[in-house]
């Protein structure tokens, strides 16, 4: 700057339209010209900054705001001399359009025209094209034929190949001689004279050309040679689509030998177990394996590359020959020969050799599609092809599942013939199974008898004593469906058995059922879930076959099957478990109790057969729920199945209930044995009482105890029903010692003797886990006894307090009738 008061060069510079600030922003501009004003004013000594004089700043920035007013307006002169100059080469453009208009229009017209010609011209000229190619391929199929006539009648004459044809390049020669092959095929079925001869002479020199150059190719194999292998290859797939080739070149390896004998070199045991039902673990002999290994390696490994690099081209062809050669020849003879002699041994053995050899080809085929196609190589539909041929006579027409059906049904018949057998008197009364007619049949079903109830009825005297009381009239007691239901949201049976040998037995009902599980089946005439295990197994390997051998038809084989099962396993085998415990472990001892009255001996290791039944209906349930449902895809066929298993598990439950309110009945009939052996005069003794407790109440006490201890013992693999059972025998004791009480006179030593029979009954619960609850609720029978100690005049108020008040006015007046000091008036107020 010369002056604080004008722009110097550098600040001008900026302010120009060509180019305006140089890229600076506002505020930088700024910031520029306060930069430039300070330095000047440090340069001449100037005061600090507060005592700056702000009129250059401002006489500056006022020179900069009158030159922006400057190029302002020169812009604005800029742009209206523009727009002038723009209106007016609009102007021209238009004008120029109009005047070119009629002649672009014109142009249009003629390159139209001029189209239409073209178009009809390539039209006549096309069959001229048509006809000169055709003319052509004439022409030269002329000279070809007439090559091949000169040719031809030098072997017809001189019985000898041409000159010409022998000093041809061999490539146009293996043309050549595959034409003339063919001319001569035809020729020779006609009546021309030696004919057939020329035809031999000619395959003659065919064989000669195609052996020396097959001679060729395995000495340039040996050597490795591959450009005149592809050389070679080239010429025999001209010469016949290398047919021979081929095989010369498939010969060569040793798999043809090493797995083309007939013997069956099988392991010792292959026969055995595949036999064996309870030996699952087989698979394939070693040789049928080694077999299938060896050639997809070939196909793969070493020999693909090769093929690739030799053949060029013609690759898939020779793969393709590679592939029938081992499915038709190799793999084909191997399956034969293993099935029959499968078949000489027994249905199962034929059946499970026929899985594993179609799920083994089955597994190459699948590997190979998938080696093939990443290579490009379209085998696919080929292999899908012979896969299919090498099993179609075994499982086409239903031949595999009628022998599958008749397998699956000798199977199981041989597991159970034992058992059958052994109880086949018992099965043959039905005693059980018309007890199940008889309860579906609901005109029928007659309400069981029990003691005259002693507490009242009204709904608003409801309390716990009653509804114990209530398990006596439960109609649906055992039930299978929930059993199932609680064990699918448990731990698994393996682990419950594994917990159970931990805790060294402590759950005796899961450690009988692991112990049948570990257990020798011995001749297989007990019951056992090692049989039930075996005829799952087989039902699952089955269908198994069944879902991989036939899928298309798994809906209907499906329900066959499952028709098998319940039929011969259901309602064979766990109904006959069910009629053998019924008659066993209820008639024999109802008759025995009859014979011998007041015996109070019961066996109940019977009721362990319970938990073995119910644990096999829940593995059913698993095979049902877990194999046959995911597979049925049709909606009808589901609902059948459904329907079936589900009236199945309603025999087996309505089965369970009949047993088990039997066992009830035969308890309560054993306890009012042991009650009615009551002395009168227990309650009536003269002097103070010494005895601890009467004698009809120790035998009560050992009786209920061997029960609950093998209830507990026998089925604590099913909590539900233990404790269901337990309830209601409690409910049947609690009315008999009630009722039982009414029976004696009792006077004030007497009260003492009854007193502590009743501690004693209530003391039971103490022993085992899970009664505190009905311990509580038998403190009703320490209120009765009350009723013989207290003061006459206390009765009324004893009588309207406590548990008392749920009985029947009935009952109380009873008790208050027994005592020895007792007065019509006692029962004023009562």
């Amino acid at each position: 700057m010369t002056s604080l008061f004008q722009l110097d060069d550098e600040t001008k510079r900026l302010l120009t339209l060509d180019d305006f600030l140089h890229g600076l922003t506002i505020h930088e501009f700024v910031e520029f010209l306060a930069a430039k004003l300070s330095s000047r004013a440090g340069s001449d000594g100037a005061q600090s900054l507060d005592q700056l004089d702000p009129k250059p700043y401002i006489r500056t920035f006022e020179a900069c705001v009158k030159e922006l007013n400057r190029l302002s307006e020169e812009c604005l002169a800029k742009q209206t001399k523009y727009e002038k100059i723009a209106e007016v080469k609009q102007t021209e453009h238009f004008s120029n359009v109009l005047r070119l208009a009629p002649k672009a229009s014109k142009l249009n017209s003629q390159f139209a025209l001029l189209d239409l010609k073209v178009r009809r011209i390539n039209a006549d000229i096309r069959p001229l094209g048509d006809k000169l190619t055709e003319t052509n391929s004439l022409k030269e199929n002329t000279v070809t034929l007439i090559f091949l006539t000169k040719c031809y009648n030098e072997f017809y004459t001189k019985k000898q190949a041409p000159s010409e044809l022998v000093k041809m390049p061999r490539g146009r020669r293996a043309v050549a001689l595959n034409q003339l092959l063919k001319l001569s095929s035809k020729l020779a079925s006609n009546d021309l004279p030696q004919a057939k001869a020329t035809l031999s002479v000619i395959q003659e020199h065919c064989n000669r050309f195609e052996i020396e150059l097959l001679n060729e190719f395995h000495e340039m194999d040996n050597s490795k040679n591959y450009r005149r292998l592809q050389e070679l290859s080239s010429l025999l797939f001209l010469f016949n689509d290398g047919e021979n080739i081929k095989q010369f070149y498939i010969n060569k390896h040793p798999v043809f030998s090493n797995f083309q004998s007939t013997e069956l070199n099988v392991e010792p045991t292959f026969w055995k177990n595949m036999c064996d039902p309870s030996f699952s673990q087989y698979q394939l002999d070693s040789l049928t394996l080694a077999m299938l290994q060896e050639i997809e390696d070939i196909l793969t490994k070493t020999e693909y590359e090769t093929i690739q690099q030799i053949f060029l081209e013609h690759t898939r062809a020779v793969l393709l020959a590679f592939v029938d050669r081992f499915y038709k020849e190799l793999i084909r003879n191997r399956v034969q020969l293993l099935l029959r002699v499968a078949s000489s041994y027994s249905r199962l053995c034929n059946l499970r050799v026929l899985h594993l050899l179609c799920n083994q080809v089955n597994q190459l085929t699948q590997r190979l599609k998938a080696f093939f196609g990443d290579k490009e190589v379209d085998l696919g539909v080929e292999l899908d092809k012979y896969h299919v041929a090498l099993f179609q006579q075994h499982v086409d027409k239903d031949a595999y599942f009628n022998l599958e059906k008749e397998n699956l049904s000798e199977l199981i018949g041989s597991f159970t013939a034992r058992f059958e057998e052994k109880n086949e008197k018992v099965v043959n009364k039905h005693l059980l199974e018309n007890k199940i007619l008889h309860s579906k049949d609901a005109s029928t079903s007659v309400a069981p008898e029990y003691d005259q109830d002693v507490f009242l009825d009204a709904p608003q005297r409801e309390n716990s004593t009653r509804r114990l009381l209530s398990y006596k009239r439960s109609k649906k007691f055992t039930s299978i469906s929930k059993f199932i239901k609680n064990m699918e949201r448990s731990s698994s049976l393996k682990d419950r058995f594994t917990r159970t040998k931990l805790r060294g037995g402590s759950d005796q009902g899961a450690r009988v059922v692991s112990d049948s599980f570990d257990q020798d089946t011995g001749d297989g005439s007990e019951v056992s879930l090692v049989i039930a295990e075996k005829i799952l197994k087989a039902v699952v390997e089955s269908l198994t076959r069944a879902i991989e051998l036939v899928p298309s038809k798994i809906n209907e084989y499906s329900l066959e099957m499952f028709d098998i099962l319940i039929m011969s396993y259901g309602q064979s085998y766990l109904a006959i478990e069910l009629e053998n415990l019924y008659y066993n472990g209820i008639l024999m001892q109802q008759q025995k109790l009859a014979s011998f009255f007041g015996s109070s001996e019961i066996n109940l290791k019977f009721v362990e057969q319970i938990s073995l039944v119910s644990v096999q209906v829940y593995l059913l349930s698993i095979v049902v729920k877990r194999f046959f449902y995911p597979l049925i895809l049709s909606t009808e066929i589901k609902n059948r199945l459904s329907l079936m298993f589900n009236s199945y598990l309603q025999d087996v439950e309505l089965g369970l209930n009949i047993i088990v309110d039997e066992l009830l009945e035969l308890i309560e009939r054993n306890m009012k044995n042991i009650l009615s052996g009551q002395a009168m005069d227990d309650f009536q003794p003269a002097t103070q009482p010494t005895i601890d407790r009467t004698e009809t109440c120790d035998k009560m006490l050992q009786f209920l105890d061997r029960v609950f201890r093998a209830l507990y013992d026998h089925l604590g693999f099913n909590p539900t029903l233990k404790m269901d059972t337990i309830r209601r025998i409690l409910a049947s004791l609690l009315t008999l010692l009630i009722n039982h009480f009414t029976r004696f006179r009792v006077n004030s030593n007497g009260s003492l003797v009854l007193t502590q029979d009743v501690i004693h009954y209530i003391s039971i619960f103490d022993a085992y886990d899970g009664l505190d609850d009905m311990k509580q609720r038998f403190s009703i029978l320490r209120e009765l006894t009350n009723l013989f100690s207290c003061q006459p005049e206390l009765l009324k108020d004893l009588c309207n307090e406590g548990q008392l008040i749920y009985l029947k006015k009935s009952v109380l007046k009873q008790y208050i009738s027994r005592r020895s000091d007792f007065d019509p008036k006692f029962l004023q107020g009562v």
